[in-house]
Parts: C-alpha cells; sequence; structure tokens
C-alpha cells in the first residue's frame, strides 16, 4: 500500500536517542509538517517484561520510543493505574476484578513477565506512572472512562508530557490525541471538526488497506497536525501488523 512504504523507510533510518528528553519530544509534535517517525511502545517494551511496568518503560526508553501509551483501570478505593485488563487474573499474582481492590492491596501484588512467570515489580499508579517518565518519554494515556480524574491528576502533577486520548476534548492546557475510526460514520467530517481543537495528533484506524476515506483523511490532516497510526494488530490499520515486519516489511 503506497502510504505505508515511506513510513518504513523513515522508521528504519530514524534513531531516537535514549536521552531524548520528553521536552524535545513535545518539540517535534509542535512542528505538525515535519516527517519524523516517533515510535509508540504500546504497554512499554513488555518484550522480556511485564506490560506497563517500570521495567518495560525503562527498557522503552533505552530503546528509543518516543512515546509509551498505557490503559487505565480505577481500583476500589477511586484511584487509577497503569493496567491494561480490568481483572488481576492475567498480568499479576492476584485474581478478580482491578475495581475490587485497593490501590494498597494492588500495589502488594506481582506482576507477572510476558511469558506468565512471577516477577518482583510492582503495578504503576497513574500518578507513579507521569513521575516515572518526566523528562525521559512521552506518556500516552487512553482516558475514557476516567477522563476528569485523568485530568485533574495530569493537571495536580504539573505534567507537560502527558498526550490524552479520549472521546472528547480534555479542559485547555491538556494535549490531546483523538482516535477516528475511518470506517465509522462521516470520518471526513469528525477529523475537521477535532482539527478545530488543535490536537497534537490524530490517530486513524481503518479496518481495511482499501478503506476510501484514507487518502483524503490524510490529506486534510497533513501539514495541520501529526498522525498516528496503529500496528498493534490486524484492522487497526488494515493489514499492517508489527509481527509481519520479518516477512513483509512494507
Amino acid at each position: 500500500m503506497k502510504h505505508f512504504l515511506p513510513v518504513a523507510l523513515l522508521l528504519f533510518s530514524l534513531v531516537v536517542s535514549a536521552q531524548h528528553r520528553a521536552d524535545s519530544l513535545l518539540s517535534l509534535f509542535a512542528d505538525p509538517s515535519g516527517n519524523e517517525i516517533l515510535p509508540v511502545a504500546h504497554m512499554g517494551d513488555w518484550h522480556g517484561s511485564s506490560e506497563n511496568s517500570l521495567h518495560a518503560i525503562g527498557k522503552a526508553v533505552d530503546k528509543g520510543a518516543a512515546i509509551v501509551s498505557v490503559y487505565l483501570q480505577k481500583t476500589a478505593d477511586d484511584e487509577l493505574i497503569m493496567f491494561t485488563d480490568p481483572t488481576l487474573d492475567r498480568m499479576t499474582e492476584g485474581t478478580g476484578p482491578v475495581a475490587a481492590k485497593t490501590l494498597s492491596e494492588i500495589k502488594a501484588l506481582k506482576m507477572r513477565e510476558y511469558r506468565g512467570l512471577i516477577v518482583d515489580w510492582p503495578v504503576l499508579s497513574l500518578k507513579e506512572g507521569i513521575e516515572a517518565t518526566r523528562g525521559k518519554i512521552l506518556l500516552r494515556v487512553f482516558a475514557d472512562p476516567y477522563l476528569k480524574k485523568v485530568e485533574a491528576i495530569v493537571k495536580e502533577s504539573g505534567a507537560d508530557h502527558v498526550i490524552v486520548s479520549s472521546e472528547k476534548r480534555p479542559s485547555k492546557g491538556i494535549k490531546w490525541m483523538p482516535v477516528v475510526d475511518l470506517d465509522g460514520k462521516k470520518p471526513l467530517k469528525v477529523i475537521k471538526r477535532v482539527l478545530k481543537a488543535a490536537p497534537v495528533a490524530v490517530e486513524l484506524r481503518f479496518a481495511k488497506d482499501d478503506n476510501i476515506f484514507l487518502d483524503d483523511a490524510l490529506k486534510v490532516l497533513s501539514g495541520k497536525t501529526r498522525i498516528c497510526m496503529s500496528t498493534m494488530k490486524e484492522g487497526l490499520s488494515g493489514s499492517h501488523v508489527d509481527v509481519q515486519r520479518g516477512v513483509d516489511p512494507e
């Protein structure tokens, strides 16, 4: 597909130093016409580590990622943790819903690494994750359905390296990266609407490579904001998936 060949070439040519400070990375977002590729480590570099852990974040920094992206869950005592699943079973030695345990109870649990083995790393709260990434790497947070609480934590922390992804635009002063589904209803109209709110980036998602809106979406966004595409799994950027890079680099 013609859009992805130059992206692949740029991605392999870009080297983001592990010493790159978050403010330097943010300056790249300030130039939407730039052609640098900024790799995102979803859940950190979790191979050989645990998702969203301090260890995985450190590995992502060392390997030159520009952003760590995380999902959030809320505990029984109304605290937010950087945790992908609504249950504890897959990624910790604990069991049951995250929402049934307090933060201190979850912090007492050991995590599981990517193969399921118990490791002595704690689950991070959002507050801890903000501090762990400060000055080192950008932190993208999928904030729904906790947007108001995320806003309060980000403002309290004084952090400027946090990028919030949410359906609604966060309050003034918080960086926003909305997700636009090109298979959804009137996606070009949605893109034009979100551009009015000056997002730092827009993520485009599409199930098939031949999505009829992709070309126009890229043209509308080009030079106005950064464009994000997810290759975590098939169906987010068509057939383009990270695990295929060895057999089909384009």
